[in-house]
């Protein structure tokens, strides 16, 4: 992984972090508050937040699970 141009994006795509609502399952959840920022796979985060709406150009992952209709069914 390379490094983040500079301390002005670090800080942006770390914001991405602060209110995801969903599960952080590899990474620094608190990348945020201490500058940490770390390869993270977010766990169905909200697809309101800032994770799922901006551009991220960093070590972040959001993942979204869904189940298919015809397992329902079945």
């Amino acid at each position: 992984m390379g490094v983040v141009v500079n301390n002005f994006h670090k800080s942006r795509i770390a914001d991405l972090l602060r209110d995801h609502q969903g599960t952080i399952v590899v990474g620094n959840p608190n990348a945020y508050e201490d500058g940490d920022l770390t390869p993270t796979v977010v766990l169905n985060p909200s697809l309101h937040s800032a994770i799922m709406r901006e551009e991220i150009f960093g070590p972040i992952l959001p993942i979204i699970s869904y189940q298919r209709f015809d397992e329902v069914i079945a």
